[in-house]
C-alpha cells in the first residue's frame, strides 16, 4: 500500500532569493536520485492564500511501502539536503499517510430530479441565503440582495479554514426571516497550523 509523503516549509524572512532557488533546485533532484519515489510535485503557495497556514512551499511524493519510506529517509538524496535547507528554512511540517480511498475515474451518473417550485413566502418574510464559505463582503452583498443585512460578526480565533471566510450564520440557510432583519456571522481568523516555536 502506497505511502504519501507531504512536507510544508516556511522560509526565513531574511533568506536570500539565490539560496531559496538553490534549495529548490537541489530538492527537485531527489526523485531523480532515488527512483523509488513517484508522483513527485512541489511548488509555492498560491496568492492570495487559502488554508495554507504560515507555510510558503510544499512538496509531495509517493513511496511504495513502509520499507521504501524508511530507505527514503536515510537515502543520500535526502540527507544531503541539510546544508541547502539551513540558510533558508524557518521550520517545516511533515506528514505521511497511507491510501485508504482513491477517487474513481468516473462517478455514477446522478439521478435526474424534477425541479420543485418553492412556495410563495408570507408577506414581509424573506429566505436567508447560504453564506458559509463566502468572504464577508460577498456575504453582505448576498444579504442585501435578499433584503437582509449583516448583524453581529464574531471571529474564530484559530482554525484550519481559509482566513476571512464565513463559517457560521444565524439564522441558518433557507430560514425565513423578517425583511430588513440582521444575520449574524462567524468569520475565520488566524490559522492554528503555525508551530509553537521556543523563544530564540
Amino acid at each position: 500500500m502506497a505511502i504519501h509523503h507531504v512536507v510544508f516549509l516556511k522560509f526565513k524572512k531574511d533568506a536570500k532569493k539565490e539560496d531559496i532557488d538553490r534549495f529548490i533546485e537541489e530538492l527537485n533532484k531527489i526523485p531523480e536520485m532515488n527512483r523509488e519515489i513517484s508522483n513527485w510535485i512541489s511548488g509555492f503557495s498560491p496568492e492570495p492564500r487559502f488554508h495554507n497556514g504560515d507555510f510558503d512551499y510544499g512538496l509531495a511524493g509517493d513511496l511504495p511501502d513502509w520499507d521504501a519510506m524508511d530507505r527514503y529517509m536515510w537515502h543520500e538524496s535526502h540527507v544531503r539536503m541539510g546544508p541547502f535547507a539551513a540558510p533558508v528554512s524557518e521550520y517545516m511540517l511533515s506528514f505521511d499517510f497511507q491510501t485508504d480511498y482513491v477517487q474513481p475515474k468516473r462517478f455514477p451518473a446522478r439521478p435526474k430530479v424534477a425541479k420543485l417550485r418553492r412556495p410563495r413566502l408570507p408577506q414581509g418574510k424573506v429566505r436567508v441565503p447560504m453564506l458559509r464559505g463566502r468572504r464577508p463582503e460577498v456575504a453582505k452583498e448576498l444579504l442585501e440582495k435578499a433584503g437582509l443585512k449583516v448583524g453581529k460578526v464574531d471571529t474564530v480565533k484559530r482554525g484550519v479554514w481559509a482566513i476571512g471566510r464565513v463559517t457560521g450564520q444565524e439564522p441558518a440557510r433557507d430560514a425565513l426571516a423578517d425583511a430588513g432583519s440582521a444575520v449574524d456571522l462567524l468569520v475565520t481568523g488566524e490559522y492554528w497550523m503555525k508551530p509553537e516555536l521556543p523563544p530564540a
